[in-house]
């Protein structure tokens, strides 16, 4: 039988306006989540139950009550995922991946949009250069073109799409940019 556990609060601050709410398990006594209020909307919260050193996860939301920013740890590992939101259409804009104990940016994508649509995806290095497979989609959401980028440059390779998601070509490249080997393929997206 689950045995739901109730929580008890405590309020901090004068005003319902500006307020800080602490949960507590009623066993350990130990503060389990802290939500923050700002002009009587909810501002962040922060889930202590889910922690790694001094990283749990967290929470913040617009004055519209949308949420912006996001840090989630990644079981398993000793990383978090921290991303931002659009405060209008509430698409991801950037998704970040840092070491719990140093704080130090492992690697980021970059979520491009045009008319509210995904258009890029674009994989990032601590430098914030384009590094990994660049992901360009259509208007219509599916998958057209993969280019390779080392140190913010195109380099390997880069593979057009048709509709049914089979390559129509690839174009390998040298660090230099320049064009080493084509491919091209049929139909069913084997090598001609």
């Amino acid at each position: 039988m689950h045995k739901e556990i109730i929580w008890y609060t405590q309020e901090i601050g004068d005003t319902p306006e500006h307020r800080i709410i602490e949960y507590y398990d009623p066993n350990t006594h130990e503060v389990k989540m802290i939500e923050t209020f700002e002009n009587g909307k909810l501002f962040s919260r922060e889930d202590l139950r889910i922690r790694r050193g001094l990283v749990s996860d967290y929470d913040e939301f617009s004055p519209e009550q949308v949420l912006v920013r996001s840090k989630r740890l990644i079981p398993g590992t000793n990383t978090y995922l921290f991303q931002h939101f659009s405060e209008k259409s509430g698409n991801i804009q950037v998704e970040e991946i840092f070491d719990v104990r140093s704080h130090e940016l492992i690697s980021a994508t970059r979520y491009v949009y045009h008319n509210g649509k995904l258009a890029e995806k674009v994989p990032t290095d601590k430098l914030g250069l384009r590094s990994g497979f660049v992901e360009y989609f259509t208007e219509s959401g599916e998958l057209y073109k993969t280019t390779e980028f080392r140190n913010g440059i195109p380099e390997g390779l880069s593979v057009d799409y048709r509709s049914e998601g089979f390559p129509v070509s690839s174009l390998r490249t040298n660090e230099l940019g320049e064009p080493v080997s084509v491919s091209r393929f049929n139909k069913l997206g084997n090598k001609i």
